[in-house]
């Protein structure tokens, strides 16, 4: 498998007029309000910084990067990027939810590719050897 190393960055951010009708948009979807954390993960995947993730990771990405230190496209990620929300009913795989900052704004939106269970425990001692 051949990788780029000069793969472009994800460009996450949307103009001006798009940024208001997502705006509109995300007052009739369901939301998340995000943590500190996940505010800064979010800044990381729109800037780039998590290239080439462009979006939070999956399970299949997140299990081979536990395993292999290795997204499925083969490109080495250290740690693990997702979005860990607690049970909630109004939230469902391929659909659209506003992430909101402290319960304001949203600072982005998300259309989740899947759901799934994480071992604490596990995550731990394979991406941090605790």
């Amino acid at each position: 498998m051949s990788l780029s190393i000069h793969a472009p960055i994800p460009e996450l951010y949307v103009s001006h007029d798009s940024a208001q009708k997502l705006k509109i948009e995300a007052g009739n979807l369901p939301s998340w309000d995000l943590t500190a954390r996940q505010v800064c993960d979010l800044e990381l995947l729109a800037t780039g910084a998590f290239s080439p993730l462009d979006r939070f990771m999956g399970q299949t990405d997140y299990q081979g990067v536990l395993d292999d230190m290795r997204l499925t496209s083969g490109h080495v990620f250290s740690l693990p990027v997702t979005l860990p929300v607690e049970p909630n009913p109004a939230l469902h795989v391929d659909q659209d939810i506003a992430l909101r900052k402290c319960q304001k704004r949203a600072p982005g939106g998300h259309d989740a590719d899947g759901m799934y269970e994480w071992n604490r425990d596990e995550m731990a001692q394979k991406a941090f050897g605790t």
